[in-house]
């Protein structure tokens, strides 16, 4: 997974509720739809999202799906993710457009 994708996956505020609520243990789909009022149709959608991400993992459990956090997936995410940041440098702030071609900034240094 490229590092478009994992921000992708991130994009979503119910999915960051979701793990949110995961990482307190194992859980079913009813519970979380109760904890977020949202349906459980809409729930599974963004569980299946996380668990193709690698975020997350599921156990049959009786009659239920018991969903948890994936740690090793998570982790191998939050090192993608720290690499990423690690490689941003900004490295001139200034304006690449001269003033003649840009009213604004001529505008300005009057």
């Amino acid at each position: 997974m490229d590092i478009y994708e994992i921000f992708s996956v991130f994009s979503s505020g119910t999915r960051l509720k979701i793990l949110e609520i995961l990482m307190e243990g194992r859980i079913c789909v009813s519970v979380i739809a109760d904890r977020l009022k949202m349906s459980q149709p809409t729930i599974t959608q963004h569980l299946k999202v996380l668990r193709n991400a690698g975020l997350i993992d599921s156990k049959k459990v009786g009659y239920w799906m018991h969903y948890y956090v994936n740690e090793a997936g998570l982790k191998k995410i939050k090192n993608k993710v720290n690499l990423y940041m690690d490689s941003l440098d900004v490295k001139d702030t200034s304006c690449r457009v001269s003033p003649e071609r840009c009213p604004r900034i001529a505008s300005l240094k009057k």
